[in-house]
C-alpha cells in the first residue's frame, strides 16, 4: 500500500508540475491574467488536496475493493465541497472582480479531478 501510494505521489508531482507549467506559460504570454498569490493559492489547494485524500483511497483499493468507487465518489464530493468552501472565503469578502480567479481555479480544479479518475479507473480495473 506504501507503494502504491509513493507511485502515486511521484505521478501527482510530474503531473502537478505540468499543469503548474502550463498555466504560468499561458499567465507569462498575458493570456490569463492572475497575480502570483493567486496562482500559487490554486495550485497548492488542489496539489494538497490530492495530497491528503488519496491516502483513504489507497487503503480503500487494499481493503475495500469492491467499495473503492464509491470511495472515490465520496473523496470527490468532500474535495468538491472543500473547493466550494475555499472559493467563497476568497472571492466572497473581495470588492474587486474574481471571475478570472474563479475560471482559472475551476480549470485547474478540473484537470486534477480527471487525472484522479483516469488513476482510479487504472486500478480499479486491476
Amino acid at each position: 500500500m506504501i507503494k502504491d501510494i509513493l507511485r502515486f505521489y511521484s505521478k501527482l508531482f510530474v503531473f502537478a508540475s505540468i499543469v503548474a507549467l502550463v498555466h504560468y506559460t499561458l499567465h507569462y504570454f498575458d493570456l490569463w491574467v492572475l497575480n502570483a498569490r493567486d496562482f500559487k493559492r490554486i495550485h497548492g489547494f488542489n496539489f494538497l488536496a490530492s495530497v491528503f485524500l488519496y491516502p483513504v483511497l489507497a487503503y480503500s483499493f487494499h481493503y475495500l475493493k469492491d467499495k473503492a468507487g464509491f470511495v472515490f465518489l465520496a473523496l470527490s464530493l468532500f474535495k468538491m465541497l472543500m473547493v466550494m468552501i475555499f472559493m467563497a472565503i476568497l472571492i466572497l469578502p473581495n470588492t474587486e472582480p474574481m471571475q478570472s480567479f474563479a475560471l482559472q481555479f475551476l480549470i485547474v480544479y478540473s484537470f486534477y479531478l480527471i487525472f484522479e479518475l483516469l488513476i482510479t479507473v487504472r486500478n480499479l480495473k486491476d
